[in-house]
């Protein structure tokens, strides 16, 4: 019965969804790309792939070291959620299907599924969908769910619909989780525990992609991952530090589609600024602010960036994954909200290998008190802690793969 109002609920939703893909086309059209796949209309396939599910940006680049691994005896069709994702999915997955995933719309599962013909399910993180994996489990499809994680925040919105989602918790084949932690909430939703194995992160895997591209801008802060009121706030501290008319400033948004908007902000404070798409020579450019406007340059910014303000972590959103700039030797500071990366930042934390600021006010305290030598410390403290737990795609990748073969 839970099942059965849940695509009540859902059909007459649908408007709903359609005028929200249509206001985030306003701003970035990729949207609107493959619409039909929205509802179940992907490529055709024979060959029976793997299905990778992974929501967004932060996902795609997540789930790549297991992909790398599972390409080399499987075919691989990978939906996504967002216009990052599905942009950043076509750059580094190009020799394999991307699709937006189906709409949670019972018909529209089956309509992919008989479409796209899959021979296992493979969901990345916390994307639990009731129609997606029942649907799965009855076309005869293993299901497993990799790189797991359920922060408290999580845990507790689950525990209201706990009902509808057992018999989905109960389809799952196999859970490969991040942490112990996680497996008591999962475990207290429902999830057995006979079925649950802990790897750890394979974003501790993820590969560098850095270029020395923005070395030619000097010492530079980076404003890594913000979402909106977060630039404006962070650089209200920046205007009282003492050495702010010596550093240039790199802000590089969550969303890219959100560079106008800062660019108009900077402005109309008297601040000059260019985003980069309109930058014909990087190195010749003097202007004290620079907005990335498109994905994948985060790797190179990493790596030539003094320092970098991770985003995300001066409200209650949860942070975005500190693995990136520690591959790089970037130190970080970050906010105290990264409830998304809980188990990830107390490595880090416990290691002495990133500054959690409590607010804007004790932002600054840090930005003024650190020398080169702490930033330095904080950077090789933060390569070591990667270093440390790199291997678990290659754990899940082979539990993945005896599953298949049971």
């Amino acid at each position: 019965m839970h099942l059965f109002l849940y695509n009540i609920f859902f059909f007459l939703s649908l408007p709903i969804l359609l005028l929200h893909i249509c206001y985030k086309a306003l701003s970035d059209s990729t949207y609107l790309k493959d619409l039909k796949s929205r509802f179940g209309f992907s490529p055709c396939s024979n060959d029976k792939p793997l299905w990778i599910h992974a929501v967004s940006l932060g996902e795609v680049i997540g789930v790549e070291p297991l992909v790398r691994i599972l390409e080399k005896n499987h075919s691989i069709v990978i939906t996504v959620s967002t216009g990052t994702g599905y942009k950043k999915a076509k750059e580094i997955f190009s020799q394999h299907s991307v699709a937006f995933a189906p709409w949670d719309f019972f018909i529209f599962i089956r309509i992919f599924l008989h479409r796209a013909s899959p021979s296992a399910l493979i969901i990345f993180e916390t994307e639990i969908w009731p129609n997606m994996i029942l649907q799965s489990k009855k076309f005869g499809n293993k299901i497993i769910l990799v790189n797991g994680r359920l922060n408290q925040k999580s845990f507790q919105r689950y525990q209201k619909v706990q009902g509808l989602l057992k018999r989905a918790l109960d389809a799952i084949d196999l859970f490969c989780l991040q942490t112990s932690a996680h497996q008591k909430r999962f475990e207290a939703l429902g999830a057995a525990s006979n079925k649950i194995r802990v790897y750890g992160s394979m974003k501790f895997d993820m590969n560098s992609r850095a270029t020395n591209v923005f070395d030619s801008l000097g010492e530079f802060i980076l404003l890594a991952s913000t979402h909106h009121n977060e630039e404006e706030e962070i650089l209200k501290v920046l205007e009282k530090r003492t050495q702010f008319l010596r550093s240039r400033i790199v802000i590089c948004p969550r969303h890219p589609e959100r560079a106008s908007e800062i660019l108009n902000f900077l402005s109309s404070n008297h601040h000059k600024a260019s985003v980069l798409s309109n930058i014909t020579n990087l190195e010749g450019n003097n202007d004290q602010f620079i907005i990335i406007d498109a994905i994948g340059h985060m790797h190179s910014l990493y790596k030539s960036a003094q320092i970098c303000v991770l985003g995300g972590s001066f409200f209650p959103h949860g942070g975005h994954n500190i693995i990136e700039p520690a591959l790089h030797d970037c130190p970080v500071i970050s906010g105290p909200h990264f409830f998304n990366f809980e188990s990830i930042f107390q490595d880090f934390i416990e290691a002495k290998a990133c500054l959690i600021a409590k607010d804007y006010d004790d932002l600054l305290q840090l930005l003024n008190s650190v020398d080169d030598l702490d930033l330095k410390n904080v950077a090789a403290h933060a390569h070591s802690v990667v270093e440390k737990h790199r291997g678990s795609s290659a754990k899940q990748a082979q539990a993945i793969m005896e599953m298949m073969q049971e």
